[in-house]
């Protein structure tokens, strides 16, 4: 099944453009979750860095949206992926 899968690159590359868009929708989703857990820390009175994580999720969130327009726009998905990752990795 291994092998049957690596021989089948056009399915994998058919798949691309797909991949992209949902690991965009995970990446957004990530990044409610993120708010919504700062939100309930800020409810409970917990005393964190406030502005050095709410800066954080707003630079994902600029990525985000950033890499989301240019892959409507003109991009090729797999360096939309590979700055995607890069940009998750990066913070």
């Amino acid at each position: 099944m291994l092998a049957q899968l690596l021989s089948s690159s056009a399915r994998l590359v058919a798949d691309l453009p797909d991949a992209v868009r949902l690991i965009a929708r995970l990446r957004w989703l990530m990044l409610a979750a993120g708010l919504v857990l700062l939100l309930l820390c800020a409810a409970s009175g917990l005393s964190l860095p406030w502005l050095l994580l709410l800066q954080a999720l707003a630079t994902l969130a600029g990525f985000n949206f950033i890499l989301g327009r240019n892959v409507t726009r003109h991009g090729s998905p797999l360096l939309m992926l590979r700055l995607g990752l890069l940009a998750t990795c990066w913070r």
